[in-house]
């Protein structure tokens, strides 16, 4: 007979990755740090993510690499950011590789991840003391050696997005500023030659 279980027992037993696996949301989490990374000559994308628990490796990356498996104990499961659960059977011990040309080592459990190669959460960011700069994109941490490291992640692309002559008229007559810029790629042209509808001080 099973004893009686309560729910804080089943979420200490359900481990959570909130980050999304698909790449398709992580745009939006200020905390999503993205670095590039090596192991065995092999360049990695590696997603920071402090709300993970533990730290994982692609099955995908495994078999490339031929990284050496072992099996866990017992199983677990991780709840994914998309709410679908997936059991964990295997795992990679002191792999070793390279973040932003640094050498670190950690223990990967074994996932699929999507578009990324691997992820760091809590237990490689406790170890190495690490400091998470979500508006920079930037880590600091102590390497293996104990040495104090700045790690610079991926900058946050800036996105244009394109707006319709209605929108950018009901925003004129809510009190918005608006810019029109023109953008051209024929080099022979001059800033002078183009048509002026209205001239502004230069923006520094």
């Amino acid at each position: 007979m099973h004893e009686e279980q309560t729910v804080g027992d089943v979420g200490q037993i359900i481990l959570h990755i909130y980050a999304t696996v698909d790449n398709k949301q992580t745009e939006h989490q200020a905390s999503i740090i993205k670095m590039d990374g090596k192991i065995y000559d092999q360049v990695i994308s590696i997603m920071i993510y402090p709300r993970s628990n533990y730290s994982y490796v692609s099955f995908d990356l495994v078999d490339k690499c031929g990284l050496s498996k072992e099996l866990h104990a017992e199983p677990w499961l991780v709840q994914l950011d998309t709410s679908t659960k997936k059991r964990v059977h295997h795992w990679v011990r002191y792999c070793a590789f390279d973040l932003n040309d640094i050498p670190t080592t950690t223990h990967l459990n074994i996932l699929p991840l999507g578009s990324y190669n691997m992820l760091l959460g809590m237990d490689w960011l406790y170890l190495h003391r690490t400091k998470v700069e979500c508006y920079d994109k930037s880590i600091e941490c102590v390497d293996d050696n104990g040495e104090p490291r700045v790690l610079q992640g991926r900058k946050k692309a800036t996105s244009v997005r394109m707006v319709t002559t209605m929108q950018a008229k009901r925003s004129h007559r809510k009190g918005f500023k608006l810019f029109a810029i023109h953008i051209s790629s024929d080099k022979s042209k001059e800033v002078e030659d183009e048509n002026v509808l209205n001239k502004y001080p230069v923006l520094k």
